[in-house]
């Protein structure tokens, strides 16, 4: 363990007790009843991928048709979001219709490999793709399986027996509301509504007559030294302020200066980009011999997960300590990032599931987590949980046209 960055951790769980009640009461209003949103009026929209494979399979519609519906709402929701990088749009429908041309000549469209080109972090390091991993984000969780053969390609969808019959009754369950003993209480506590979250999955599971039990975790003292070091210690990725970190203190003090230009909104990067600059260019302030000793630890500790966990068993973990982060204060549920990048760095397969809303209309979920290569039993599980919760739901109410 070590201490300076636990004592950046206890002074950060610090500060939010003291401001973190003063942003819900002042700053951070409770849902209005209306969303700036605009509300969804294509049904197109509201379908799942299966449900839409079928039409298209059957000529009821055209992948043009579908592209464009989605092109126009992305044209009405991308104003109040800002989410979009690259639209490509133009390039999408050409591209739609030469998959109309394919559909019209064969009885089945395959898929490719999603690139990482683009992505921030990148690297050339062999054992980077453990790191950055493309999978699906969808509203149904029905269509998961689906969408990762589509974005893994064929030969590699294979090794995840994603099409191979699998009955929920197989599952054991494992569930724990976040880390426990020192390092839980050096961890911002989870939010009581995540861990109601859980503790309404495990009553539903139990009551289907799954095996569910509370975990006895592989140590995860270490937690996000392991983490850290995982991430600190790829010299091969880029930097944002591009240099070499042999320059010295002379680009740590550049990325600190950055960082409270963007605290300030005056910076052209995230405050959350630069503060993982700042761990990389720093070591995340762990010497060579500890992060030689993390690097260890995490290695041992894939081995315990996949013998915890077997080729049957599931994790069900909080995601973060939070359900969002406010606005501008990213920098304080940040130190919590080891929920989730604990586990990136084992190479362990991971589906967030969401499961309703919390007060201030944000949405409340967990993940589920299971062992390397046993990814189709994280989207099994997901699908029940969306059966059982409801899943995705709108944020404004659908006004359909027809």
């Amino acid at each position: 363990m070590e201490l300076f960055l636990r004592l950046i951790v206890i002074a950060v769980k610090a500060i939010a007790l003291i401001v973190g009640p003063l942003l819900d009461r002042f700053w951070y209003p409770p849902k209005p009843r209306k969303t700036l949103l605009p509300p969804i009026r294509n049904r197109l929209l509201t379908l799942s991928v299966q449900e839409l494979r079928k039409r298209l399979r059957t000529r009821q519609l055209t992948s043009v048709e579908l592209v464009k519906a989605y092109i126009e709402r992305i044209e009405a929701v991308n104003p109040h979001l800002n989410a979009l990088v690259e639209s490509r749009f133009p390039e999408a429908l050409q591209e739609a219709a030469s998959a109309d041309d394919l559909i019209a000549r064969s009885n089945d469209p395959s898929g490719g490999v999603v690139s990482v080109g683009g992505h921030f972090p990148n690297s050339i390091a062999e054992d980077f793709e453990q790191y950055l991993v493309e999978g699906p984000i969808s509203r149904f969780a029905v269509d998961l399986p689906d969408l990762l053969e589509v974005m893994a390609g064929s030969e590699k969808a294979a090794t995840l027996r994603l099409r191979e019959p699998f009955q929920l009754s197989q599952l054991k369950i494992h569930y724990a509301m976040g880390f426990e003993g020192i390092n839980g209480w050096m961890h911002q506590s989870v939010e009581g509504e995540i861990q109601n979250a859980i503790r309404k999955a495990v009553v539903h599971l139990k009551a289907l007559g799954l095996d569910v039990q509370r975990a006895k975790l592989p140590n995860l003292g270490n937690s996000m030294e392991m983490a850290l070091a995982g991430i600190a210690g790829m010299h091969q990725m880029d930097y944002l302020l591009e240099a070499e970190p042999t320059e010295g203190s002379g680009k740590v003090r550049e990325t600190l200066g950055e960082l409270f230009r963007s605290i300030r909104g005056q910076s052209s990067y995230t405050t959350n980009a630069l503060i993982f600059e700042l761990m990389r260019r720093c070591q995340a302030f762990v010497g060579r011999p500890q992060m030689e000793q993390y690097h260890a630890e995490s290695r041992a500790l894939i081995g315990e997960f996949s013998t915890f966990l077997g080729e049957n068993g599931v994790l069900l973990f909080p995601t973060m300590s939070s359900p969002a982060a406010r606005h501008k204060w990213i920098v304080l549920p940040l130190w919590g990032i080891d929920y989730t990048l604990i586990f990136n760095v084992l190479g362990l397969p991971v589906t967030h599931v969401p499961v309703g809303v919390n007060k201030q209309g944000l949405p409340i979920g967990f993940s589920v987590i299971a062992a390397p290569h046993q990814d189709r039993l994280c989207l099994h599980l997901a699908v029940e949980l969306e059966r059982a919760f409801g899943g995705w739901q709108p944020p404004t109410p659908h006004e359909f046209d027809d």
